[in-house]
């Protein structure tokens, strides 16, 4: 696993600012989170790896300096990845009984 975040970072590093793109919202019911906004329910979507046919999604919690990369469907620390749209670069993540969703952040707005 530890390999596998190595390589996550090692891509998004890599990666040009200019390729993650802030896309409109598509769902007129729920709110998507800006990346250039400070998220109220304080998660943020930093990085997505491809593995193979899964993807890794790191999120990041604001109030505790916490990121945690995550598959698809699964659940640890209370956070679950219900799902994600490569397409759109938006995932739809559970937390207390809440469904968010949230939008890729490009690079330059990552907190420091």
């Amino acid at each position: 696993m530890a390999f596998r975040i190595i390589i996550a970072l090692m891509v998004l590093v890599s990666a040009k600012a200019d390729a993650l793109q802030v896309l409109g919202t598509d769902a007129p019911f729920r709110r998507v989170i800006e990346s250039t906004e400070t998220p109220a329910n304080g998660l943020l979507l930093k990085g997505v790896f491809r593995l193979g046919d899964r993807h890794l999604l790191s999120i990041f919690e604001t109030g505790k300096g916490v990121a945690r990369w995550l598959a698809v469907g699964e659940e640890r620390a209370g956070l679950k990845i219900v799902a994600y749209d490569p397409t759109t670069q938006v995932a739809e993540v559970k937390r207390a009984g809440r469904t968010e969703r949230l939008r890729l952040t490009p690079a330059e707005n990552h907190p420091k």
